[in-house]
Protein backbone atom coordinates (compact mmCIF):
# COMPACT_ATOMS: atom_id res chain seq x y z
CA UNK A 1 0.00 0.00 0.00
CA UNK A 2 1.26 3.33 -1.23
CA UNK A 3 0.66 6.52 1.28
CA UNK A 4 0.35 9.27 -1.36
CA UNK A 5 2.34 11.75 1.65
CA UNK A 6 1.50 15.02 -0.19
CA UNK A 7 -2.31 14.10 -0.08
CA UNK A 8 -2.27 13.13 3.27
CA UNK A 9 0.07 16.64 4.20
CA UNK A 10 -2.71 18.35 2.42
CA UNK A 11 -5.60 17.07 4.47
CA UNK A 12 -3.41 17.92 7.59
CA UNK A 13 -3.02 21.33 6.39
CA UNK A 14 -7.11 21.69 6.25
CA UNK A 15 -7.62 20.03 9.26
CA UNK A 16 -5.29 22.48 11.44
CA UNK A 17 -7.04 25.69 9.39
CA UNK A 18 -10.90 24.28 10.30
CA UNK A 19 -10.65 23.12 13.31
CA UNK A 20 -8.08 25.69 15.42
CA UNK A 21 -10.33 25.53 18.73
CA UNK A 22 -10.57 21.77 18.90
CA UNK A 23 -6.66 21.65 18.53
CA UNK A 24 -6.37 23.93 21.29
CA UNK A 25 -8.30 22.31 23.68
CA UNK A 26 -6.90 19.01 22.98
CA UNK A 27 -3.49 20.42 23.70
CA UNK A 28 -4.20 22.55 26.57
CA UNK A 29 -5.80 19.58 28.16
CA UNK A 30 -2.98 17.18 27.58
CA UNK A 31 -0.68 19.76 28.91
CA UNK A 32 -2.74 20.07 31.90
CA UNK A 33 -3.26 16.18 32.57
CA UNK A 34 0.67 15.96 32.81
CA UNK A 35 0.97 18.93 35.05
CA UNK A 36 -1.69 17.32 37.72
CA UNK A 37 0.21 14.04 36.90
CA UNK A 38 3.21 15.68 38.49
CA UNK A 39 1.20 17.61 41.47
CA UNK A 40 -0.83 14.47 42.19
CA UNK A 41 -0.50 13.63 46.04
CA UNK A 42 1.83 17.25 46.47
CA UNK A 43 0.58 18.75 49.66
CA UNK A 44 -1.51 21.73 49.28
CA UNK A 45 -2.09 21.36 45.68
CA UNK A 46 -5.65 22.12 43.48
CA UNK A 47 -4.77 18.62 42.07
CA UNK A 48 -8.32 17.11 42.69
CA UNK A 49 -9.83 20.25 41.82
CA UNK A 50 -8.28 20.45 38.25
CA UNK A 51 -8.57 16.57 37.85
CA UNK A 52 -12.85 17.27 37.77
CA UNK A 53 -12.39 19.82 35.51
CA UNK A 54 -10.85 17.14 33.01
CA UNK A 55 -13.87 15.47 33.37
CA UNK A 56 -15.63 18.18 30.70
CA UNK A 57 -12.99 18.07 28.32
CA UNK A 58 -14.95 15.92 26.00
CA UNK A 59 -18.54 18.33 26.70
CA UNK A 60 -16.22 21.50 25.81
CA UNK A 61 -14.89 19.76 23.06
CA UNK A 62 -18.13 18.53 21.78
CA UNK A 63 -19.42 22.37 22.15
CA UNK A 64 -16.42 23.73 20.27
CA UNK A 65 -16.99 21.46 17.38
CA UNK A 66 -20.85 21.82 17.37
CA UNK A 67 -20.33 25.62 17.21
CA UNK A 68 -17.68 24.89 14.26
CA UNK A 69 -20.56 23.26 12.19
CA UNK A 70 -23.02 25.25 12.25
CA UNK A 71 -21.31 29.28 12.75
CA UNK A 72 -20.78 30.19 9.25
CA UNK A 73 -18.17 33.13 8.15
CA UNK A 74 -20.72 35.75 9.93
CA UNK A 75 -20.93 33.92 13.11
CA UNK A 76 -17.09 32.65 13.02
CA UNK A 77 -16.52 34.90 16.10
CA UNK A 78 -18.64 32.80 18.27
CA UNK A 79 -17.03 29.45 17.67
CA UNK A 80 -13.60 31.27 18.23
CA UNK A 81 -15.07 32.20 21.65
CA UNK A 82 -15.91 29.22 22.72
CA UNK A 83 -12.08 28.77 23.81
CA UNK A 84 -13.35 30.87 26.52
CA UNK A 85 -14.48 27.68 28.16
CA UNK A 86 -11.53 26.33 29.24
CA UNK A 87 -10.57 29.44 30.95
CA UNK A 88 -14.33 28.88 33.07
CA UNK A 89 -13.19 25.80 34.08
CA UNK A 90 -10.09 26.21 35.50
CA UNK A 91 -12.13 29.44 37.64
CA UNK A 92 -14.57 27.22 39.14
CA UNK A 93 -14.49 24.29 41.17
CA UNK A 94 -16.32 21.42 39.20
CA UNK A 95 -15.93 18.32 41.79
CA UNK A 96 -19.32 18.56 43.68
CA UNK A 97 -20.52 18.72 40.51
CA UNK A 98 -19.29 16.02 38.40
CA UNK A 99 -20.13 13.66 41.54
CA UNK A 100 -23.88 15.03 40.84
CA UNK A 101 -26.39 13.49 38.69
CA UNK A 102 -26.31 16.33 36.70
CA UNK A 103 -23.24 15.67 35.22
CA UNK A 104 -23.90 12.27 33.55
CA UNK A 105 -27.01 13.63 32.01
CA UNK A 106 -25.06 16.41 30.62
CA UNK A 107 -22.66 13.99 29.15
CA UNK A 108 -25.60 12.56 27.70
CA UNK A 109 -26.72 16.18 26.14
CA UNK A 110 -23.15 16.53 24.56
CA UNK A 111 -23.59 13.15 22.95
CA UNK A 112 -27.10 14.29 21.73
CA UNK A 113 -25.86 17.27 20.53
CA UNK A 114 -22.93 15.21 18.76
CA UNK A 115 -25.07 13.64 16.65
CA UNK A 116 -27.45 16.54 16.14
CA UNK A 117 -24.50 18.16 14.41
CA UNK A 118 -25.13 16.38 10.94
CA UNK A 119 -26.03 18.56 7.99
CA UNK A 120 -28.99 16.21 7.37
CA UNK A 121 -32.70 16.65 8.06
CA UNK A 122 -34.36 13.53 7.32
CA UNK A 123 -34.69 10.45 9.60
CA UNK A 124 -32.00 8.58 7.12
CA UNK A 125 -29.42 11.19 7.07
CA UNK A 126 -29.42 11.33 10.70
CA UNK A 127 -29.15 7.59 10.83
CA UNK A 128 -26.45 7.89 8.85
CA UNK A 129 -24.73 10.48 10.75
CA UNK A 130 -25.08 8.37 14.05
CA UNK A 131 -23.46 5.26 12.79
CA UNK A 132 -20.72 7.46 10.84
CA UNK A 133 -19.85 8.91 14.00
CA UNK A 134 -20.25 5.63 16.05
CA UNK A 135 -17.88 4.30 13.06
CA UNK A 136 -15.03 7.13 13.55
CA UNK A 137 -15.07 6.90 17.41
CA UNK A 138 -14.45 3.09 17.34
CA UNK A 139 -11.80 3.50 14.80
CA UNK A 140 -10.02 6.19 16.72
CA UNK A 141 -10.43 4.29 19.87
CA UNK A 142 -9.04 1.63 18.39
CA UNK A 143 -5.98 3.16 16.94
CA UNK A 144 -5.46 5.03 20.13
CA UNK A 145 -5.08 2.07 21.86
CA UNK A 146 -2.99 0.30 19.46
CA UNK A 147 -0.51 3.28 19.74
CA UNK A 148 -0.73 3.32 23.76
CA UNK A 149 0.06 -0.48 23.86
CA UNK A 150 3.42 -0.40 21.88
CA UNK A 151 4.32 2.82 23.39
CA UNK A 152 3.52 1.35 26.96
CA UNK A 153 6.45 -1.66 25.65
CA UNK A 154 9.18 0.50 24.80
CA UNK A 155 8.59 2.46 28.37
CA UNK A 156 8.33 -0.46 29.58
CA UNK A 157 11.72 -1.86 28.24
CA UNK A 158 13.61 0.94 28.06
CA UNK A 159 12.70 1.53 32.17
CA UNK A 160 13.89 -2.35 32.31
CA UNK A 161 16.98 -2.09 30.49
CA UNK A 162 18.51 1.45 31.29
CA UNK A 163 16.33 2.99 34.12
CA UNK A 164 16.18 6.24 32.67
CA UNK A 165 12.25 7.01 32.87
CA UNK A 166 10.45 9.50 34.95
CA UNK A 167 7.37 7.85 37.45
CA UNK A 168 4.34 8.31 35.96
CA UNK A 169 5.19 6.95 32.66
CA UNK A 170 2.32 4.47 31.83
CA UNK A 171 -0.31 7.13 33.44
CA UNK A 172 1.17 9.65 30.92
CA UNK A 173 1.05 7.47 27.67
CA UNK A 174 -2.79 6.98 28.63
CA UNK A 175 -3.39 10.38 28.91
CA UNK A 176 -1.78 11.37 25.85
CA UNK A 177 -3.57 8.50 23.73
CA UNK A 178 -6.82 9.58 24.98
CA UNK A 179 -6.83 13.47 25.49
CA UNK A 180 -4.36 14.28 22.71
CA UNK A 181 -4.26 11.02 20.41
CA UNK A 182 -8.08 9.97 20.31
CA UNK A 183 -9.84 13.19 19.89
CA UNK A 184 -7.70 15.02 16.99
CA UNK A 185 -7.86 11.24 15.30
CA UNK A 186 -11.90 11.34 15.38
CA UNK A 187 -11.66 14.75 14.28
CA UNK A 188 -9.60 14.24 11.25
CA UNK A 189 -11.29 10.79 10.31
CA UNK A 190 -14.93 12.03 10.38
CA UNK A 191 -13.94 15.40 8.70
CA UNK A 192 -12.70 13.28 5.70
CA UNK A 193 -15.55 11.07 5.56
CA UNK A 194 -17.80 14.92 5.63
CA UNK A 195 -15.51 16.06 2.77
CA UNK A 196 -16.12 12.75 0.30
CA UNK A 197 -19.41 13.37 -1.81
CA UNK A 198 -20.63 10.13 -2.48
CA UNK A 199 -23.81 8.98 -4.57
CA UNK A 200 -24.66 6.12 -2.31
CA UNK A 201 -24.01 5.67 1.38
CA UNK A 202 -22.73 1.61 2.12
CA UNK A 203 -23.18 0.55 5.59
CA UNK A 204 -20.27 -1.57 6.50
CA UNK A 205 -20.60 -4.87 6.40
CA UNK A 206 -19.31 -5.66 10.44
CA UNK A 207 -21.44 -3.06 11.16
CA UNK A 208 -25.15 -5.02 9.51
CA UNK A 209 -23.85 -8.11 11.34
CA UNK A 210 -23.71 -5.94 14.93
CA UNK A 211 -27.31 -4.36 14.33
CA UNK A 212 -28.54 -7.49 12.38
CA UNK A 213 -27.51 -10.21 15.18
CA UNK A 214 -26.31 -8.12 18.04
CA UNK A 215 -27.90 -4.97 18.76
CA UNK A 216 -31.54 -5.90 17.54
CA UNK A 217 -32.05 -9.25 19.41
CA UNK A 218 -30.88 -8.14 22.60
CA UNK A 219 -33.61 -5.33 22.69
CA UNK A 220 -36.61 -7.99 21.39
CA UNK A 221 -35.01 -10.34 24.46
CA UNK A 222 -34.71 -7.51 26.73
CA UNK A 223 -38.56 -6.76 25.79
CA UNK A 224 -39.80 -10.02 26.34
CA UNK A 225 -37.81 -9.88 30.21
CA UNK A 226 -39.51 -6.91 30.95
CA UNK A 227 -43.01 -8.69 29.92
CA UNK A 228 -42.40 -11.52 31.98
CA UNK A 229 -41.64 -8.90 34.87
CA UNK A 230 -44.69 -7.21 34.31
CA UNK A 231 -46.67 -10.88 34.27
CA UNK A 232 -44.84 -11.52 37.73
CA UNK A 233 -46.01 -7.82 39.48
CA UNK A 234 -49.45 -8.99 38.23
CA UNK A 235 -49.82 -12.67 39.30
CA UNK A 236 -47.73 -11.37 42.81
CA UNK A 237 -50.00 -8.04 43.00
CA UNK A 238 -46.85 -6.35 44.23
CA UNK A 239 -44.84 -3.26 43.22
CA UNK A 240 -42.00 -3.19 40.93
CA UNK A 241 -38.10 -2.70 42.14
CA UNK A 242 -37.19 1.06 42.55
CA UNK A 243 -34.37 0.41 40.20
CA UNK A 244 -36.81 -0.57 37.42
CA UNK A 245 -37.23 3.24 36.57
CA UNK A 246 -33.34 3.28 35.50
CA UNK A 247 -33.65 0.03 33.84
CA UNK A 248 -36.56 1.37 31.63
CA UNK A 249 -35.34 4.56 30.61
CA UNK A 250 -31.69 2.54 29.67
CA UNK A 251 -33.78 0.39 27.23
CA UNK A 252 -35.61 2.95 26.34
CA UNK A 253 -32.79 4.65 24.54
CA UNK A 254 -31.64 1.71 23.41
CA UNK A 255 -34.59 0.74 21.62
CA UNK A 256 -34.82 3.69 19.95
CA UNK A 257 -31.71 3.77 18.81
CA UNK A 258 -32.10 0.09 17.53
CA UNK A 259 -35.32 1.45 15.78
CA UNK A 260 -33.16 4.37 14.18
CA UNK A 261 -30.60 1.80 12.58
CA UNK A 262 -33.94 0.16 10.35
CA UNK A 263 -33.45 3.42 8.45
CA UNK A 264 -30.09 2.27 7.39
CA UNK A 265 -30.03 -1.55 7.99
CA UNK A 266 -30.64 -3.33 4.50
CA UNK A 267 -32.52 -6.43 5.82
CA UNK A 268 -35.71 -5.97 7.86
CA UNK A 269 -35.52 -8.63 10.15
CA UNK A 270 -37.05 -6.97 13.22
CA UNK A 271 -38.63 -4.12 11.35
CA UNK A 272 -42.39 -5.99 12.39
CA UNK A 273 -41.16 -5.40 16.05
CA UNK A 274 -39.41 -1.71 15.89
CA UNK A 275 -42.49 -0.59 13.68
CA UNK A 276 -45.06 -0.86 16.38
CA UNK A 277 -42.27 0.05 19.46
CA UNK A 278 -44.77 2.16 20.23
CA UNK A 279 -46.89 -0.15 21.79
CA UNK A 280 -44.39 -2.73 22.29
CA UNK A 281 -43.07 -0.17 24.97
CA UNK A 282 -46.45 0.31 26.82
CA UNK A 283 -46.25 -2.26 29.85
CA UNK A 284 -42.25 -1.22 30.53
CA UNK A 285 -43.78 2.63 30.65
CA UNK A 286 -46.27 1.27 33.00
CA UNK A 287 -44.05 -0.83 35.26
CA UNK A 288 -41.78 2.90 34.96
CA UNK A 289 -44.47 5.44 36.32
CA UNK A 290 -45.58 2.86 38.92
CA UNK A 291 -41.97 2.03 40.30
CA UNK A 292 -41.06 6.03 40.42
CA UNK A 293 -44.38 7.14 41.74
CA UNK A 294 -43.82 4.51 44.47
CA UNK A 295 -40.95 5.96 45.33
CA UNK A 296 -41.80 9.04 45.30
CA UNK A 297 -44.61 8.96 47.21
CA UNK A 298 -42.50 7.07 50.04
CA UNK A 299 -39.25 8.89 49.90
CA UNK A 300 -40.01 12.47 47.90
CA UNK A 301 -38.09 14.24 44.91
CA UNK A 302 -34.19 13.95 44.95
CA UNK A 303 -31.93 15.37 42.28
CA UNK A 304 -32.26 11.61 40.48
CA UNK A 305 -35.54 10.97 40.61
CA UNK A 306 -36.85 14.68 39.33
CA UNK A 307 -34.69 13.83 36.19
CA UNK A 308 -36.35 10.01 36.07
CA UNK A 309 -39.63 11.78 36.29
CA UNK A 310 -38.88 14.06 33.68
CA UNK A 311 -37.41 10.83 31.39
CA UNK A 312 -41.06 9.38 32.08
CA UNK A 313 -42.30 12.91 30.61
CA UNK A 314 -40.59 12.55 27.34
CA UNK A 315 -40.83 8.58 27.05
CA UNK A 316 -44.25 9.41 27.10
CA UNK A 317 -44.02 11.74 24.07
CA UNK A 318 -41.94 10.28 22.40
CA UNK A 319 -44.19 7.25 22.31
CA UNK A 320 -47.19 10.06 20.98
CA UNK A 321 -44.60 11.13 18.17
CA UNK A 322 -43.66 7.81 17.08
CA UNK A 323 -47.30 7.31 17.00
CA UNK A 324 -47.77 9.97 13.76
CA UNK A 325 -45.80 10.18 10.72
CA UNK A 326 -45.56 14.05 10.31
CA UNK A 327 -43.67 14.49 13.85
CA UNK A 328 -41.87 11.03 13.36
CA UNK A 329 -38.25 12.60 12.99
CA UNK A 330 -36.05 11.28 15.49
CA UNK A 331 -33.84 15.09 15.59
CA UNK A 332 -37.35 16.43 17.09
CA UNK A 333 -36.84 13.97 19.67
CA UNK A 334 -32.81 14.54 20.08
CA UNK A 335 -33.67 18.15 20.06
CA UNK A 336 -36.79 17.45 22.84
CA UNK A 337 -34.76 15.57 24.92
CA UNK A 338 -31.75 17.90 24.98
CA UNK A 339 -33.70 20.78 25.93
CA UNK A 340 -35.34 18.77 29.17
CA UNK A 341 -31.62 18.21 29.71
CA UNK A 342 -30.90 21.52 29.79
CA UNK A 343 -34.07 23.11 31.99
CA UNK A 344 -33.37 20.09 34.70
CA UNK A 345 -29.35 21.22 34.43
CA UNK A 346 -28.65 24.48 33.98
CA UNK A 347 -31.88 26.48 34.95
CA UNK A 348 -31.74 27.94 38.79
CA UNK A 349 -35.11 27.22 40.54
CA UNK A 350 -36.52 24.78 38.29
CA UNK A 351 -33.44 22.08 38.14
CA UNK A 352 -33.72 19.04 38.93
CA UNK A 353 -31.16 19.65 41.85
CA UNK A 354 -32.96 22.23 42.81
CA UNK A 355 -36.77 20.60 43.03
CA UNK A 356 -34.58 17.66 45.03
CA UNK A 357 -33.54 20.04 47.49
CA UNK A 358 -36.84 21.43 47.99
CA UNK A 359 -39.01 18.34 48.60
CA UNK A 360 -35.60 16.66 50.91
CA UNK A 361 -36.26 19.46 52.82
CA UNK A 362 -40.13 19.42 53.03
CA UNK A 363 -39.40 16.42 54.24
CA UNK A 364 -36.73 17.00 56.67
CA UNK A 365 -38.94 19.51 58.26
CA UNK A 366 -42.39 17.25 58.35
CA UNK A 367 -39.51 14.25 60.06
CA UNK A 368 -38.67 16.97 63.12
CA UNK A 369 -41.93 18.04 64.11
CA UNK A 370 -43.33 14.65 63.72
CA UNK A 371 -40.30 13.06 65.92
CA UNK A 372 -39.98 16.01 68.48
CA UNK A 373 -36.08 16.65 67.65
CA UNK A 374 -35.67 20.60 67.63
CA UNK A 375 -34.52 21.23 71.15
CA UNK A 376 -36.55 24.24 72.35
CA UNK A 377 -33.94 25.83 74.23
CA UNK A 378 -31.02 25.97 71.48
CA UNK A 379 -33.27 25.51 68.34
CA UNK A 380 -30.99 22.95 67.20
CA UNK A 381 -31.25 19.41 66.78
CA UNK A 382 -31.22 17.09 69.64
CA UNK A 383 -28.60 14.80 69.68
CA UNK A 384 -29.80 12.31 72.11
CA UNK A 385 -32.59 10.26 70.43
CA UNK A 386 -32.83 7.39 73.04
CA UNK A 387 -36.11 8.18 73.78
CA UNK A 388 -36.96 7.05 69.67
CA UNK A 389 -35.24 3.52 69.95
CA UNK A 390 -37.72 1.97 71.93
CA UNK A 391 -40.68 2.59 69.51
CA UNK A 392 -39.73 0.89 66.05
CA UNK A 393 -42.01 2.90 64.21
CA UNK A 394 -40.52 6.07 65.46
CA UNK A 395 -36.97 4.47 64.82
CA UNK A 396 -37.39 3.59 61.60
CA UNK A 397 -39.22 7.16 60.71
CA UNK A 398 -35.48 8.48 62.04
CA UNK A 399 -33.77 6.38 59.83
CA UNK A 400 -35.34 8.22 56.94
CA UNK A 401 -34.56 11.39 58.76
CA UNK A 402 -30.97 10.82 58.80
CA UNK A 403 -31.20 10.21 55.15
CA UNK A 404 -32.78 13.71 54.60
CA UNK A 405 -30.04 15.21 56.89
CA UNK A 406 -27.42 13.26 54.61
CA UNK A 407 -28.97 14.05 51.60
CA UNK A 408 -29.17 18.24 52.30
CA UNK A 409 -25.50 17.80 53.40
CA UNK A 410 -24.50 16.60 50.48
CA UNK A 411 -26.48 19.33 48.69
CA UNK A 412 -26.37 22.78 50.46
CA UNK A 413 -23.08 21.92 52.42
CA UNK A 414 -22.41 20.77 55.22
CA UNK A 415 -21.31 23.58 57.03
CA UNK A 416 -24.44 25.48 56.24
CA UNK A 417 -26.67 22.66 58.00
CA UNK A 418 -24.23 22.95 61.11
CA UNK A 419 -24.66 26.31 61.08
CA UNK A 420 -28.62 26.24 60.98
CA UNK A 421 -29.16 22.79 62.67
CA UNK A 422 -26.25 22.29 64.95
CA UNK A 423 -23.11 19.74 65.14
CA UNK A 424 -25.65 16.78 64.76
CA UNK A 425 -23.75 13.66 65.45
CA UNK A 426 -27.03 11.07 66.37
CA UNK A 427 -27.08 8.72 68.85
CA UNK A 428 -28.08 5.89 67.57
CA UNK A 429 -29.04 1.87 67.32
CA UNK A 430 -28.95 0.29 64.45
CA UNK A 431 -29.43 -3.56 63.52
CA UNK A 432 -30.03 -5.27 60.76
CA UNK A 433 -33.00 -7.91 60.18
CA UNK A 434 -30.74 -10.06 59.45
CA UNK A 435 -30.26 -11.86 62.78
CA UNK A 436 -26.57 -12.63 61.70
CA UNK A 437 -25.85 -9.37 60.54
CA UNK A 438 -25.85 -6.73 63.49
CA UNK A 439 -24.32 -3.14 63.94
CA UNK A 440 -24.34 -0.44 66.58
CA UNK A 441 -22.54 2.18 66.44
CA UNK A 442 -22.29 5.02 70.23
CA UNK A 443 -21.10 8.33 70.65
CA UNK A 444 -19.85 9.57 74.17
CA UNK A 445 -22.87 10.49 76.69
CA UNK A 446 -23.31 13.83 77.73
CA UNK A 447 -22.04 14.85 81.44
CA UNK A 448 -18.72 11.95 81.70
CA UNK A 449 -16.87 14.08 84.66
CA UNK A 450 -13.25 13.88 84.43
CA UNK A 451 -12.86 13.86 88.45
CA UNK A 452 -9.00 14.72 89.33
CA UNK A 453 -7.83 13.98 85.42
CA UNK A 454 -8.00 17.31 84.49
CA UNK A 455 -4.59 17.65 82.19
CA UNK A 456 -5.58 16.69 78.55
CA UNK A 457 -2.38 14.69 77.33
CA UNK A 458 -3.31 13.51 73.45
CA UNK A 459 -5.75 11.92 70.78
CA UNK A 460 -5.61 8.76 69.25
CA UNK A 461 -7.73 9.06 66.13
CA UNK A 462 -8.40 6.91 63.02
CA UNK A 463 -7.18 10.18 61.10
CA UNK A 464 -3.70 10.42 61.16
CA UNK A 465 -3.57 13.92 61.23
CA UNK A 466 -5.36 14.54 64.66
CA UNK A 467 -3.07 11.50 66.36
CA UNK A 468 -0.77 12.54 68.87
CA UNK A 469 2.31 10.10 68.02
CA UNK A 470 3.22 9.97 71.38
CA UNK A 471 0.39 7.27 71.94
CA UNK A 472 -0.45 4.59 70.47
CA UNK A 473 -2.62 1.19 70.32
CA UNK A 474 -2.62 -2.29 69.16
CA UNK A 475 -5.94 -4.54 69.62
CA UNK A 476 -6.46 -7.61 70.62
CA UNK A 477 -9.60 -8.85 70.05
CA UNK A 478 -12.15 -6.75 71.86
CA UNK A 479 -9.28 -5.70 74.45
CA UNK A 480 -7.40 -2.42 73.28
CA UNK A 481 -3.69 -1.98 74.71
CA UNK A 482 -2.96 2.15 75.26
CA UNK A 483 0.64 3.14 75.05
CA UNK A 484 2.68 6.22 76.05
CA UNK A 485 6.27 6.66 73.89
CA UNK A 486 6.21 2.51 73.48
CA UNK A 487 5.39 1.65 76.89
CA UNK A 488 1.64 0.55 77.79
CA UNK A 489 -0.07 2.15 80.47
CA UNK A 490 -3.53 0.56 80.05
CA UNK A 491 -5.15 -2.17 79.04
CA UNK A 492 -9.26 -1.04 77.55
CA UNK A 493 -11.86 -3.19 77.25
CA UNK A 494 -14.11 -0.94 75.16
CA UNK A 495 -17.60 -3.31 75.81
CA UNK A 496 -18.34 -5.42 78.62
CA UNK A 497 -20.42 -8.00 77.58
CA UNK A 498 -18.25 -9.20 74.36
CA UNK A 499 -18.95 -12.18 75.08
CA UNK A 500 -22.47 -12.68 75.45
CA UNK A 501 -22.76 -10.32 72.82
CA UNK A 502 -20.94 -12.92 70.37
CA UNK A 503 -23.04 -15.96 71.56
CA UNK A 504 -26.15 -14.13 71.06
CA UNK A 505 -27.12 -13.80 74.38
CA UNK A 506 -27.57 -10.00 74.72
CA UNK A 507 -29.37 -7.99 72.08
CA UNK A 508 -26.76 -4.94 72.16
CA UNK A 509 -23.81 -4.05 73.93
CA UNK A 510 -22.77 -2.60 77.30
CA UNK A 511 -19.88 0.38 76.53
CA UNK A 512 -17.66 1.60 78.12
CA UNK A 513 -16.82 5.00 77.52
CA UNK A 514 -13.86 6.15 79.85
CA UNK A 515 -11.65 3.61 81.84
CA UNK A 516 -9.10 4.61 84.76
CA UNK A 517 -5.99 2.80 86.51
CA UNK A 518 -4.63 5.89 88.97
CA UNK A 519 -2.72 8.11 86.53
CA UNK A 520 -4.16 7.76 83.04
CA UNK A 521 -8.06 8.33 82.25
CA UNK A 522 -9.22 7.35 78.64
CA UNK A 523 -12.28 9.06 77.38
CA UNK A 524 -13.89 7.07 74.15
CA UNK A 525 -15.51 9.76 71.43
CA UNK A 526 -17.08 6.86 69.36
CA UNK A 527 -17.22 3.24 69.06
CA UNK A 528 -18.37 0.86 66.24
CA UNK A 529 -19.16 -2.85 66.31
CA UNK A 530 -19.94 -4.41 63.38
CA UNK A 531 -20.54 -8.21 62.42
CA UNK A 532 -16.84 -8.58 61.24
CA UNK A 533 -15.84 -10.79 64.29
CA UNK A 534 -17.97 -8.57 66.46
CA UNK A 535 -14.74 -6.83 67.71
CA UNK A 536 -15.01 -3.00 68.29
CA UNK A 537 -13.48 -0.11 66.18
CA UNK A 538 -13.07 2.86 68.37
CA UNK A 539 -12.81 6.13 66.29
CA UNK A 540 -11.31 8.30 68.74
CA UNK A 541 -9.82 8.49 72.29
CA UNK A 542 -9.20 11.01 74.26
CA UNK A 543 -6.49 10.73 76.68
CA UNK A 544 -5.96 13.06 80.61
CA UNK A 545 -3.79 12.45 83.05
CA UNK A 546 -3.93 13.73 86.84
CA UNK A 547 -0.46 15.83 86.26
CA UNK A 548 0.89 17.61 83.14
CA UNK A 549 3.27 15.25 81.20
CA UNK A 550 6.46 15.96 79.75
CA UNK A 551 5.72 18.20 76.77
CA UNK A 552 2.22 19.22 77.19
Amino acid sequence: MKIDFEKFSSDVKRFIAKFPVEIIMCVFFFGLSQWLVSIDGVSGSNAARYWSSMCYFPIVLVLAYTLNMLCSKRLRLIYYASVITVVLLMLVDMKSYVDSPSFGFTILLAAIVLFLSGKSRDNAGFARNFVTICLDLLISALISGVLFLALLIIFETLKYLFGILGPNGEERLALFASVLVFPLLFLFLHNLREEKVEQEWHLPKFIRIVIDFVICPAIVIYTAILYVYFAKIIISWTLPKGGLAVLTVAYFIVALVGRMLQEVAESKYYKWFFRNFAYFSLPPLVMFWIALLSRVSDYGLTELRTYLLFAGIVMVAFVALLLTKKHNRYQLLAVIASCVIVLLTYIPGISAKSIGMYSQQQRFNRYITALNLLDAKTNKLKTDINYLLADSVKESAYEEFVSCYGYLADAKGHEEMVHKYGNYMPVNDNSASDEQSKSWTRSTPKGISLGDYKYYCGMISNNDSESDPAFTTTQRDDKIDIFYKDQKIMTFIPVANMDRLKNNQDSAPEFNFTAENGNWKVLISRIEISDNGYYPVVTKILIFSKVPIAGN
